[in-house]
């Protein structure tokens, strides 16, 4: 039997002065009540209440047992209403970690959320490598792919494309690659924490393409200023060329032949209910993607599946 509620009847019982008012009150039948306070006794192994027909009152102990358990009961009560406060107010601090590729995608939402909820303190952890949410504390993840561990959840926010580029310079120079296969005769820019070593397997029904070069970085926006200055050529997330590209810094090359799309993921370490920290900032992010992103989600309630 649960012991709280035992002392929640019991305290009822002193204060609503007999045990069929307490359990009218509590919404109970009289034989729970008797059922409570009994057990509680037992368990005490003291009188708690002095009954008669007509009368219920406090023994001596049940006097002191009854001043204390009110004020445990009132450091409960204060206990649920401040994890309450917190499901619904975003306060304390956020750990993000986010890959390469998508810090300056996120930072606009970072930005607004932080002067929406000043009290909440956002820190940013970037890394090339998948790193545990769990064990490192984290409580939200986004990546440019799907993870392969199985303890995390994971939803799909959008779609990108690569887009393989060079600087007009870099064409005047050498002639742009019309299929996949000439890029083996180009200096390619090389992203080294693809996982895929030195190929770009971002061609829909093409083998991969063995390149090489003579700039390799975990860093993407060192490898597109590379390619802005004419160094070579390079691949890399559309939304993360959209400026370079809309200014003619970059120009686009082999664009029919890369046709596969890649997730934007959000990961969290745990199903369940989420504290207003994060419920708030994935709404924000979702709807910021919707607007800025093809192929992005619609807003989803977290811990709703795996």
């Amino acid at each position: 039997m649960d012991q709280l509620s035992q002392i929640a009847t019991f305290v009822k019982v002193v204060e609503a002065g007999g045990f069929s008012a307490a359990a009218r009150e509590l919404g109970v039948a009289p034989s729970v009540v008797t059922a409570h306070v009994q057990s509680l006794e037992k368990r005490l192994g003291a009188r708690l209440l002095n009954r008669n027909t007509r009368h219920v009152a406090a023994t001596e102990a049940g006097i002191v047992y009854y001043r204390r358990c009110t004020d445990l009961l009132k450091r409960f009560e204060e206990a649920e209403e401040a994890i309450g406060s917190i499901q619904r107010i975003p306060t304390g601090s956020l750990r993000i970690n986010a890959s390469m590729l998508v810090p300056h995608l996120i930072n606009p939402v970072i930005s607004r959320y932080g002067a929406k909820y000043p009290e909440v303190s956002v820190r940013l952890t970037v890394t090339g490598q998948m790193v545990d949410l769990i064990d490192e504390n984290y409580d939200l993840g986004v990546r440019h792919k799907v993870p392969a561990s199985p303890s995390v959840v994971v939803r799909k926010l959008a779609e990108y494309r690569f887009v393989v580029c060079g600087s007009p310079h870099y064409f005047k120079r050498r002639k742009a690659p019309a299929t996949p296969a000439e890029l083996a005769e180009h200096n390619c820019l090389i992203y080294t924490d693809s996982g895929h070593g030195e190929r770009w397997p971002v061609f829909e029904a093409h083998e991969q393409v063995p390149l090489k070069g003579n700039l390799y970085s975990n860093d993407i926006l060192s490898l597109i200023e590379a390619a802005e200055s004419g160094l070579g050529i390079t691949v890399a997330p559309d939304f993360a060329l959209k400026e370079s590209v809309g200014a003619g810094r970059l120009i686009p090359v082999l664009s029919d032949y890369t046709t596969r799309s890649f997730p934007i993921t959000l990961m969290y370490p745990q199903r369940g209910s989420h504290p207003a920290k994060v419920r708030i900032f994935v709404e924000m992010l979702a709807d910021h993607l919707r607007q800025n992103m093809p192929g992005s989600q619609s807003a989803w309630v977290l811990g709703t599946g795996a």
